[in-house]
């Protein structure tokens, strides 16, 4: 089982995430003769309290994914309408693109209803189900198993 083990940073849970075109968009683009966007590296956070991963509209627009669905979301200030994209997911350890990593290649995100400091990933419980996530904060570190 990998084990990735982080220090806690000013915003919480973050670690290096890379966001990419799911196989089938890939697949598409590919038999059309489309180019293939480079996957985006950036920075995420863990949110236990979100059923579904959530990306910033800029990510998903650098990489042209269409929209999947919409959907009414509930948020601390209230409902709010969202866009749902399939992606691919990766999460690395502290040292980005280095093994081991966790990678779900086609998973439903939601769109990030608003901008957030520094943070254009949110990693929600529809990934962390694969993993065990311990918080040690007297440590000032957290560490994931896949």
């Amino acid at each position: 089982m990998p084990v990735l083990t982080f220090p806690l940073s000013p915003d919480g849970l973050a670690l290096p995430v890379m966001i990419g075109l799911n196989d089938s968009e890939t697949i598409k683009r590919h038999a059309a003769g489309q180019p293939i966007p480079s996957p985006v590296m950036t920075r995420g956070v863990i949110d236990t309290g979100s059923d579904v991963s959530v990306v910033a509209r800029r990510i998903v627009a650098q990489l042209g994914v269409p929209s999947a669905a919409f959907r009414t979301t509930q948020t601390v200030v209230g409902a709010v309408n969202v866009a749902l994209f399939k992606v691919s997911l990766s999460l690395f350890g502290p040292v980005p693109l280095s093994p081991p990593m966790l990678t779900r290649e086609n998973l439903i995100v939601m769109e990030l209803p608003s901008p957030l400091p520094n943070i254009e990933v949110l990693i929600g419980r529809d990934v962390l189900s694969q993993c065990l996530l311990i918080d040690d904060e007297p440590g000032g570190r957290f560490t994931l198993a896949f």
